[in-house]
């Protein structure tokens, strides 16, 4: 009987020593993605249309979204475009140095974001030098974002005087 109360102690020691090293583990399938980007509450975004050239008399764009499911909708469709490549300076067809900046907030900035109606038609989100290919559906969403037509975002016709599209500064990403 002593034996077995010994063997009892050491099996349940085993299993307390296996349970303990088992605690600080998760295991992720290996086929389980790796999330990029957290969803945050966004509760609205401001757009502004950006000139790199100012010789081209682009007029101004200027909207907010103040629908938190409508700025929440424009941010999924940039999280979903198709990956294009990291920025080295493609050269675009037709690249006219036009873009919108669109800053998601909550109480804070949460996420900044460009896309180009022009040219390559590419996005860029945040911090990161991979571009994105927008699409028809993208731009769908961001005009109905904004409440405006389509052709809205691609006027780009050049006015004869002001007021006009801002320069971007420098921490404003306009083409790769």
């Amino acid at each position: 009987m002593i034996c077995s109360h010994k063997g009892q102690r050491w099996l349940l020691l085993a299993l307390m020593l296996l349970a303990s090293l088992l605690a600080g583990c998760t295991w992720v399938p290996h086929e389980a993605p790796i999330p990029t980007r957290v969803p945050s509450p966004l509760s609205s975004a401001r757009v502004t249309r950006l000139s790199e050239f100012p010789a081209n008399h682009t007029p101004p764009f200027a909207e907010f979204i103040s629908n938190p499911v409508k700025a929440q909708q424009l941010h999924a469709a940039l999280l979903a475009l198709p990956t294009m490549a990291p920025a080295t300076g493609t050269p675009c067809p037709k690249d006219t140095g036009i873009s919108y900046r669109i800053v998601f907030a909550s109480a804070v900035i949460l996420d900044t974001a460009w896309v180009k109606p022009d040219g390559c038609r590419q996005a860029k989100i945040g911090t990161s030098n991979v571009l994105h290919d927008t699409t028809p559906q993208f731009w769908q969403t961001f005009a109905d974002a904004l409440g405006v037509d389509e052709s809205a975002l691609f006027d780009l016709t050049p006015r004869p005087s002001g007021p006009y599209a801002p320069t971007p500064t420098a921490f404003d990403w306009v083409a790769p």
